[in-house]
C-alpha cells in the first residue's frame, strides 16, 4: 500500500487545516489507517482510524496547530500482518524553522518531504 499526501497552503495556528491522504494500491482483503497527532497539533478527525477498501481512497483529516513552529501528524497503516508509517509535517508561523536535518528524511513521489520513523 502506498499513501501521499496534501497539506493546506499556509497553515495557521489556532485555526483548522485539512490534510488529504490517499491510499493506493490496497490489497483485496483491505486494510486500516490511524492518524496520530504529536504534540503541538490537535487531531479534530473522529474516529482517528478506520478501514481502507480494496484499491484506491481518500480521507480527508483534520488538525489545529496550536502553536507556530513544525509539529507532524502519524499515519499508521495496516495490511495484513505488516504495518507501515509516515509522518507528515505540518509548518505554521511566518518565522517557519526548516525541517530538521536527519537521514531518516526522503523525497516522496510527489517532492514531498518525508520523516522516516520506526514503528514502535
Amino acid at each position: 500500500m502506498a499513501v501521499s499526501y496534501s497539506v493546506e497552503p499556509h497553515p495557521v495556528t489556532g485555526r483548522s487545516t485539512r490534510i488529504m491522504l490517499r491510499f493506493v494500491e490496497v490489497g483485496p482483503a483491505g486494510g486500516s489507517v490511524r492518524v496520530v497527532a504529536e504534540p503541538g497539533l490537535s487531531l479534530l478527525t473522529v474516529p482517528a482510524q478506520r478501514a481502507l477498501p480494496s484499491g484506491e481512497s481518500m480521507w480527508a483529516v483534520d488538525v489545529q496547530p496550536l502553536a507556530d513552529g513544525l509539529a507532524y501528524i502519524d499515519v499508521f497503516t495496516t495490511q495484513g500482518n505488516a504495518t507501515s508509517a509516515v509522518s507528515i509535517p505540518v509548518q505554521t508561523g511566518t518565522g517557519a524553522q526548516k525541517l530538521p536535518v536527519s537521514p531518516h528524511l526522503k523525497t516522496g513521489p510527489q517532492g514531498e518531504t518525508l520523516l522516516i520513523k520506526p514503528v514502535p
